[in-house]
């Protein structure tokens, strides 16, 4: 082979590494934007059933981040953000009850919320964030059902330590029972003709 047929067979060569390359960086960035969407949920109704399938369809390049996000929570830009988004809420409500607006609270609730500052009302909603958090990742992992999935939701239901989470594991459980593809079909027992016949 000459010199200019070994450059078009390298040529060639790069072109399909990275035709292969894009392909699975484009499945990567598919997988992280099913991976943030899901721990930050906000679908509509009939949107969860796409999102339970492509959650299903990246489980394998998504189990490990699942697990982490239960472990570790939401990262410190994630927590910065809700805390900002508290902070709002908290000034719109502040400022709807200071034009009388009482939106079904009673007094006794306007009045503790009156005297509370916007460092416990951030705290409690951040709180608040972080098991929702911690939760999605549990149920994305029953969702995703595989065996490593199943292995890391046991540990969560029988770990004391996460005893606060286990009933949530177990639940994630009984769905990976339910939805778990079926598996060879079990051979049917032949009847042995009878001895003396």
């Amino acid at each position: 082979m000459g010199r200019p047929g070994l450059i078009v067979v390298v040529a060639a060569l790069a072109l399909i590494a990275a035709f292969l390359g894009l392909r699975e960086c484009r499945q990567s960035r598919a997988a992280d934007q099913v991976h943030a969407e899901w721990m930050n949920r906000t679908c509509g109704v009939g949107e969860r059933g796409e999102l339970e399938r492509e959650l299903r369809q990246h489980g394998p390049r998504l189990e490990h981040r699942l697990e982490e996000a239960f472990l570790r929570g939401p990262s410190e830009a994630e927590r910065i953000q809700w805390r900002q988004v508290a902070k709002r809420e908290w000034e719109e409500m502040v400022a709807a009850i200071d034009a009388g607006k009482t939106h079904g609270l009673t007094r006794q609730e306007i009045s503790r919320l009156q005297t509370a500052r916007l460092e416990g009302f951030s705290k409690a909603a951040l709180d608040d964030y972080t098991e929702g958090y911690r939760s999605a990742a549990i149920a994305g992992l029953g969702i995703i059902g595989t065996e490593r999935a199943g292995q890391f939701l046991r540990r969560i239901r029988d770990d004391p330590q996460h005893r606060d989470h286990s009933d949530a594991a177990r639940l994630a459980l009984e769905r990976t029972q339910r939805t778990a593809p079926p598996g060879p079909p079990k051979p049917v027992p032949q009847r042995r003709p009878e001895a003396g016949r």
